[in-house]
C-alpha cells in the first residue's frame, strides 16, 4: 500500500490523467508496479498467484455481470463508481501483457520514455502505448481492443498429439461474451506462455511449423481461431498453457484429471502448477455439486489428496508455495464456474466433501507441519519467517478440514497464547469458520481483549460476519445493533456488511432471503449518509443472476426495493439499476 502511493507520485502525480477515461493510466500502472515491486521483496511466484486469486475473485464476476464495463470506458453516470477491479486489477494485467508481448528490456525503455516525454502533462492512454511502441519497434494499434471491451476473453484449447508423425496440432478458438452495450465483441491479441510437458516432466523444444525454434515459449494468439502445428515432438505432451498467466483469460484445455494432477507434479512453470491443483479442486467439486443433486456417489478426491501430498514433499517448493498448493478452490469460485442455476449451500457442502477427503490423506504431513512450524523467538516478517506461517497455517485449515474438533482444539490453544497478532488473528478466522462451540468464546475472548483497538475490532466484525449458517443474517442483523457499530464509520460498514455480501455466500443467499433483505435495508439506510459506500456495498449483488430461480427471485425483489426507493442517490441508483438491466 504504501509502495503504491508513493509510486503514484509518477504515475498519477508528475505525470497525471487528461480526464476521468483515463483513470487506468493511473490506478491500472500504479497496481501494475506495486505488484512489481512485493514480487521483488517477496516470492514472484506466490506474489502472481495471489494476484490472480485477487482478480478472479472480484473483477472477473464483474466483468461477468451488468456492472461490467472497459478498462477505459466509454461512458460514466458516477465517477465515484467507476473506482473497480476493472480499473485497478484488470488495468494491471494490461500492462503486464504489454511487458510479456515487448520484453523487459523493451517495457523499461517503455517507461524511461513515458516519463521523460509526459513528465508534468495529462496524459493519454495512447500515449503510454505509444511509448510501448517507440521503444519495441511493434504495432501496438490492435493492444487497444483491450482497453475498449468489456467481458473476460474465453480461450479454448484442443490438442492433437499425430504418433506416426511427431507432431502437435494446437487448435485455439477465443469468444468474449456480450456485455452490457458491447453485444459484439472483436478477437483480441492474447500472449499466451507455453509449455509441452513430456512423460518426464520435462519441457520438450518447441519447433512450431512455419516459424522454427521459439526463442521464447509464447505465442501471440490474435484470431478467433488458429491452428499451431509443433513438429519433432517425440511423446505425447500435457499442454501448459498460459503459463504465469500471460492473460487474463477464461480458459479451457479440455485437460482430463489426470493431466491436471500430473501438472500438479511437475508443472515447472510455477503459476500453472498451482493453477493444475485449482483446476482439479474445481472439477471434484463441480463434480460433487452435481452428484448430491442427483443423488450419486461423491468423486472420488483421494488423488488429489495424493497430489498435494506430492507437493509438500517436494523440497525445492518453499513453504509459502506449498500453502498455496493446499488451498482448496473458494465458494465463489466454484459459483463463477457454474455461472448458472447456482446453489450456494450445496456448494459448500460438495466443497467440504471434496476438501475433507483430500485433508485426510494429508493429516498425518499436516501435523507434523503443525509441530514443526512454531513461533521461535521474536516474530519477524521476512519472507522465510512469512512463508513459515503461511505454511503452518495452511496445514491447520487442512487438520481442521479432516477432523473439526482437532482442528478447532489446535486452534483455541494457539489462539490463548498466540505468539504474534498473526497467530491470534489466523487463529481466530479458522476457529469463526468452524460450527464449533469455541467459535464464540473465542470471538468474545479477542473482542475483550481489542475492544479499544479500532483496526481489531473491525476484524471481530469482519471474522463474526462470516459463519457459514443459512441462519447467519440474523446474527449480522443483530451485530449492526452493537455498540461498537455504526454506520458513520465506513470501515465499519465493510467489515460487517460487506464481508457478510462478499465473504459468506451461505449466509448472504441463505434461501429465505434474509441476507438479500438485511442487505438491502443497509443500503438503504446507508445511501442517505453515504453514498458511496452504499453503491459499494450493492455491487455484492452483482451475480444474483446465476442463482436458482429461488434465490434469483428473492434477490431480485430486493434490488428493485432499493431502485424504487425516492431519493436514491445517483451513485446508488446507478449499480442497482444497471443490476437490474433498467435503465
Amino acid at each position: 500500500i504504501i509502495a503504491h502511493e508513493y509510486f503514484h507520485n509518477w504515475t498519477g502525480n508528475r505525470i497525471t490523467c487528461r480526464d476521468w477515461f483515463q483513470l487506468c493510466l493511473k490506478e491500472g500502472l500504479t497496481v501494475f508496479r506495486d505488484q512489481e515491486f512485493t514480487s521483488d521483496l517477496r516470492s514472484r511466484a506466490v506474489k502472481r498467484i495471489e494476484d490472480v486469486q485477487d482478480l478472479r475473485a472480484r473483477q472477473f464476476p464483474e466483468d461477468a455481470g451488468p456492472l461490467a464495463h472497459a478498462v477505459r470506458p466509454a461512458a460514466y453516470q458516477e465517477i465515484n463508481n467507476f473506482y473497480t477491479a476493472t480499473i485497478y486489477e484488470k488495468g494491471a494485467e494490461l500492462c503486464r501483457m504489454m511487458l510479456t508481448l515487448i520484453g523487459r528490456d523493451a517495457f523499461k525503455k517503455a517507461m524511461d520514455i513515458y516519463f521523460a516525454r509526459h513528465d508534468g502533462e495529462a496524459a493519454t492512454v495512447e500515449n503510454f502505448v505509444q511509448c510501448m511502441a517507440d521503444a519495441s519497434g511493434r504495432d501496438m494499434a490492435g493492444f487497444f481492443g483491450w482497453y475498449e471491451q468489456a467481458g473476460t476473453p474465453r480461450v479454448s484449447a484442443k490438442g492433437i498429439y499425430d504418433a506416426a508423425k511427431k507432431t502437435y496440432a494446437l487448435t485455439l478458438k477465443q469468444e468474449t461474451p456480450p456485455s452490457p452495450g458491447q453485444p459484439v465483441k472483436r478477437p483480441l491479441p492474447i500472449p499466451l506462455g507455453l509449455g509441452l510437458v513430456g512423460p518426464d516432466g520435462l519441457d520438450m523444444p518447441l519447433d512450431l511449423e512455419g516459424v522454427g525454434t521459439l526463442n521464447a515459449p509464447l505465442i501471440e494468439f490474435t484470431e478467433a481461431e488458429k491452428t499451431y502445428r509443433f513438429r519433432n515432438v517425440a511423446k505425447r505432451p500435457v499442454l501448459s498453457l498460459n503459463r504465469g498467466f500471460s492473460a487474463p483469460i477464461r480458459l479451457d484445455t479440455g485437460a482430463t484429471l489426470k493431466d491436471e494432477l500430473f501438472l500438479m507434479g511437475r508443472d515447472a512453470d510455477s503459476f500453472n502448477r498451482w493453477e493444475a491443483g485449482q483446476s482439479a479442486g474445481r472439477r471434484l467439486i463441480i463434480a460433487a455439486v452435481k452428484a448430491m443433486k442427483s443423488g450419486k456417489p461423491l468423486p472420488d478426491a483421494q488423488p488429489y489428496g495424493a497430489a498435494m501430498q506430492g507437493a509438500l514433499d517436494d523440497q525445492t517448493l518453499d513453504q509459502a508455495f506449498k500453502a498455496l498448493m493446499l488451498a482448496v478452490p473458494g465458494e465463489n469460485d466454484i459459483a463463477t464456474a457454474l455461472a448458472k442455476d447456482v446453489d450456494p449451500s450445496r456448494i459448500a457442502a460438495a466443497r467440504k466433501a471434496v476438501r475433507g477427503q483430500a485433508a485426510r490423506e494429508i493429516s498425518a504431513a499436516c501435523e507434523a507441519i503443525w509441530q514443526a512450524t512454531a513461533e521461535q523467538g521474536p516474530y519477524r516478517p521476512d519472507p522465510e519467517s512469512t512463508g513459515r506461517r503461511d505454511l503452518r497455517y495452511a496445514a491447520l485449515g487442512m487438520i481442521a478440514a479432516a477432523d473439526p474438533a482437532r482442528g478447532a482444539a489446535l486452534a483455541m490453544a494457539e489462539f490463548a497464547t498466540p505468539a504474534s497478532m498473526t497467530a491470534e488473528n489466523t487463529a481466530l478466522g479458522l476457529l469463526a469458520r468452524l460450527a464449533r462451540p469455541e467459535r464464540e468464546e473465542a470471538l468474545n475472548r479477542f473482542y475483550e481483549r481489542h475492544r479499544d483497538d479500532h483496526l481489531l475490532v473491525n476484524t471481530w466484525f469482519a471474522l463474526s460476519a462470516v459463519l457459514p449458517s443459512e441462519d447467519a443474517a440474523i446474527d449480522v442483523r443483530a451485530l449492526t445493533r452493537h455498540a461498537a457499530f455504526t454506520l458513520a464509520n465506513p470501515n465499519r460498514v465493510r467489515s460487517l456488511i460487506g464481508t457478510f455480501m462478499m465473504g459468506n455466500p451461505v449466509g448472504f443467499n441463505a434461501p429465505s432471503g434474509e441476507g438479500y433483505r438485511l442487505a438491502a435495508d443497509v443500503i438503504l439506510e446507508l445511501d442517505a449518509l453515504n453514498p458511496q459506500i452504499a453503491a459499494r456495498l450493492a455491487t455484492g449483488f452483482g451475480s444474483w443472476r446465476g442463482l436458482e430461480r429461488a434465490r434469483r427471485t428473492k434477490a431480485k425483489a430486493e434490488l428493485a426495493r432499493i431502485v424504487k426507493t425516492a431519493g436514491l442517490s445517483r451513485n446508488t441508483f446507478e449499480i442497482t439499476s444497471k443490476s437490474l438491466g433498467a435503465t
